[in-house]
């Protein structure tokens, strides 16, 4: 249907798209756009869509115009019904993201004339940096940028409501009632009330590191992401302090994300944890300069030799300490129960112990690429599965929100 086309089309480009990513847009909007109207009749249509043009091209009657939305969306569902709530939440998640856009341009427009010299003599110096025009422009500039963010997330999660609703099904009823609530958290408060609920989960309270941080230092960019103009966080859990530590982009991560990164550093924590329940704290620590040395011929190639590179290990880990320091951190761990070799949780545990030893970091240079031996670590391998399964429900139940991001 052409018209579904264009206003998909006017509705992207309203919400700060350029022209291409306005039209690329649209061909995922319009089929989400039609499945809402399927049902109302011609001339409903014909309203709706006028209406939301309208509002998208800043004309008309704007309460009106909100009226026909709603009256589309929302007939012939019962008040107090599911369905109506359901109705009822999608004209919200559509209409906010336009109406919040409207206000950002309605500030771009006013802030000018409201800063006028007058007004700016009579406000108390403290304040004279901030409300000057060029510094009130940066501020709406970043306050739009994270609103267009914003309304093109809840835009989306709107259009893809019914898939999502679909797929919610199949997570366990128990497990939606266990995450349901944490989702509704805000973003800075999720991820440790979620940190919190893993470790009561896998009775790790108490071992693992209580709180995770999030750290005031911003992540390195490669150059390829500088680039495409992307992000990165950095960080995870350090094996020898016993800490679980992010860059500060963590914390504008998607509760999903957050979810995915906290259950893998975690996992990784297990791993250690239970090394140490069945080999022993030295074993443990030794597995730690073992992997250590393997930085280090890395470092030094072929101009020195194992034994030289142990020797400068062991230097290394006397001046920091590290005997001490890994034995005051997982102090927990070493009084725990210790777990039998020939038990299923020990004969995992040497597959642990294994990629301790042989331990390689993510490489770097243009492309911060994951070496063949990162890939296949066993320690990773199941950290990156933990995190995916993690990810999952989370991200379903936090695309059903349709009133904030």
């Amino acid at each position: 249907m052409k018209a579904v086309q264009r206003v998909s089309t006017a509705l992207c480009r309203y919400m700060g798209a350029s022209e291409p990513v306005a039209r690329q847009g649209a061909k995922q909007l319009a089929p989400q756009l039609s499945e809402m109207l399927s049902g109302a009749s011609k001339g409903e249509k014909k309203k709706f869509l006028n209406a939301l043009e309208n509002l998208a091209q800043e004309k008309g009657n704007v309460d009106e115009q909100y009226q026909v939305l709603y009256k589309t969306l929302t007939k012939g569902k019962p008040l107090g019904t599911v369905e109506y709530k359901e109705a009822s939440n999608m004209y919200h998640a559509l209409t906010q993201p336009i109406s919040t856009r409207r206000a950002v341009l309605q500030m771009q427009r006013e802030i000018p004339e409201i800063v006028t010299s007058s007004m700016k003599e009579s406000i108390d110096k403290a304040f004279a940096e901030v409300t000057t025009p060029e510094n009130m422009s940066k501020i709406v500039k970043e306050a739009y940028k994270q609103t267009v963010k914003d309304s093109i997330t809840l835009t989306g999660r709107t259009f893809m409501y019914p898939i999502n609703k679909a797929l919610s099904l199949r997570i366990p009823q128990a497990v939606r009632q266990e995450l349901e609530p944490l989702v509704r958290l805000p973003k800075n408060k999720f991820a440790q009330k979620y940190y919190e609920h893993l470790l009561e989960t896998k009775g790790l309270t108490g071992r693992a590191p209580s709180k995770i941080v999030v750290t005031e230092s911003s992540a390195k960019l490669t150059p390829l992401q500088m680039m495409l103009g992307g992000e990165n966080i950095q960080g995870g859990f350090n094996p020898c302090f016993n800490t679980i530590k992010y860059s500060k982009e963590f914390s504008k991560a998607s509760r999903a994300v957050q979810a995915e990164l906290l259950s893998h550093e975690l996992q990784h924590f297990q791993q250690a944890d239970e090394v140490i329940r069945t080999f022993g704290i030295e074993r443990y620590i030794q597995a730690q300069k073992n992997r250590i040395a393997t930085s280090f011929k890395k470092e030094y190639g072929n101009t020195k030799s194992h034994s030289e590179i142990m020797q400068m290990v062991e230097a290394e880990a006397k001046k920091e300490n590290i005997d001490e320091v890994i034995k005051t951190a997982f102090a927990e761990s070493i009084k725990a129960p210790r777990i039998s070799l020939n038990s299923p949780e020990g004969q995992r545990a040497a597959k642990y112990l294994e990629g301790f030893d042989s331990y390689e970091g993510l490489g770097s240079g243009i492309f911060m690429d994951f070496s063949k031996s990162y890939r296949q670590n066993p320690l990773e391998v199941e950290a990156y599965a933990v995190g995916a399964k993690a990810r999952r429900p989370i991200r379903i139940i936090e695309n059903l929100n349709l009133e904030s991001v």
